[in-house]
């Protein structure tokens, strides 16, 4: 019995089959349902309308951001109410400190009509060109260099001008010497007129004395008294008479024509152009020394010493250099016609230069454009800035990008506009600080 125990097969666990089922059953678990046919259609329908309407909503949400932000001629919430609402303000009722370091965060919306990004340029700037032609023997201007009106910038070569005021002068003095030579002339030959009259007078007289005799011989001729011969003296002397006077009168005749007036004139005519031959030409050499034509400061220099310069030629150098008074700027701005109209003359703005935002200027409107530029669909503005005198040139410069941030509330007066720059209200008012 043992035995028979000890060498049947052992029995096998049946473990293993039923760890299989609890996998089968796990599998079967995750198994989807089947769903009937129009519950799909249903729910694929509503989940594209869903997903229309979040793309709807984050597109107009896109827009609204793109409206509201600080973009080039973009408006904030607040309108112009406040500027057409309120009387203009003359410069002395509005303060005079610029909140320098002010943050544009802080400035109350209420207070902002528009925000625009444009370029400082300055109001004035002059080309400066010689009025002559010429070599540059010296050349004193350097880009930044500051000249006060009438200094001077350089020098051109003017041999050939003192050169052509010498021979002007010359001639000028001819000139002067004929008509005085005319004058005189004039009164000379007047008086050689009134003795060629007298002499056709004395004339006049004898042949009138020899006609009585005529007269006289003529009678006592008929009686015999008076010779043959005697008549033929007396009608010779009469002959003798007559063509004298002619040949007087013919002389005076002559005289007078030399004695016109019209020659004196055209002697003095002469003298004349003498003269403002003279004139042009010391003109021209004075011409040969530039000067500034305005306070400013350099921004280009385009020519060098020993440069032959022209300010008519095709080639080569036509001007000396580009100034203009960094003290008088404006930022030249493109507003867009749909912002506009919240642009008023006088208008006070607060400027800011990319390269120094931590730096406020004040500024007003100083003119829209008198014409809008219809590639960009906007109307060009300047708006003038308020640079301190201690700052010229030091931190705005033309060219620069600078943001400029209209404000609503009061005008500055347009008697004031061009004389007294606006300031913004102080920084206790107009920036406050941000609330926590």
């Amino acid at each position: 019995m043992s035995q028979a125990t000890s060498s049947s097969p052992p029995t096998p666990a049946p473990a293993p089959r039923a760890e299989n089922a609890e996998l089968q059953s796990r599998v079967r678990s995750l198994r989807l349902s089947r769903i009937p046919d129009g519950a799909s259609y249903f729910r694929t329908v509503a989940a594209w309308g869903f997903g229309g309407l979040v793309l709807s909503v984050c597109g107009w949400l896109a827009y609204q951001a793109i409206e509201s932000g600080g973009g080039n001629g973009q408006p904030v919430a607040e309108s112009q109410k406040a500027v057409d609402g309120k009387p203009a303000a003359s410069a002395s009722e509005i303060p005079t400190t610029p909140p320098v370091g002010a943050k544009s965060s802080a400035i109350p919306k209420g207070e902002i009509a528009l925000e625009a990004k444009g370029y400082i340029i300055p109001a004035h700037q002059s080309l400066v060109s010689p009025k002559v032609s010429g070599m540059i023997v010296e050349l004193m201007i350097e880009e930044g260099k500051r000249f006060n009106e009438g200094d001077l910038l350089a020098v051109i070569e003017s041999k050939e001008y003192q050169y052509d005021l010498n021979r002007a002068v010359a001639a000028e003095q001819a000139a002067s010497a004929r008509w005085r030579e005319a004058q005189r002339r004039l009164g000379d030959m007047q008086l050689e007129v009134d003795q060629t009259q007298a002499q056709i007078d004395e004339v006049a007289e004898q042949i009138k004395q020899i006609q009585q005799d005529w007269d006289r011989k003529d009678s006592l001729r008929k009686n015999g008294n008076v010779t043959k011969q005697e008549l033929e003296e007396i009608e010779s002397k009469m002959q003798i008479a007559l063509k004298k006077r002619k040949q007087l009168e013919f002389a005076n005749e002559l005289m007078k024509t030399a004695a016109r007036q019209e020659r004196l004139d055209a002697a003095k005519g002469d003298w004349d152009i003498a003269k403002a031959e003279v004139d042009k030409a010391k003109w021209k050499l004075d011409n040969c020394r530039i000067v500034a034509p305005i306070k400013g400061t350099i921004l280009r220099k385009n020519a060098e010493k020993g440069n032959n310069v022209n300010p008519i030629a095709q080639m080569g150098s036509t001007s000396l250099c580009e100034m203009a008074d960094l003290s008088d700027l404006e930022v030249e701005l493109n507003i867009p016609e749909r912002d506009f109209a919240v642009v008023r003359i006088g208008q006070r703005c607060t400027i800011r230069a990319d390269a120094y935002p931590d730096r406020v200027y004040n500024g007003y409107v100083s003119r829209p454009m008198p014409i809008a530029d219809r590639a960009k669909a906007a109307v060009p503005v300047r708006v003038k800035v308020s640079v301190p005198a201690d700052e010229e040139g030091v931190y705005l410069k033309p060219e620069m990008n600078a943001k400029v941030v209209f404000l609503n509330g009061p005008l500055v007066a347009p008697a004031t506009v061009k004389s007294t720059p606006p300031s913004i209200p102080d920084e206790t008012s107009a920036f406050p600080a941000k609330a926590e």
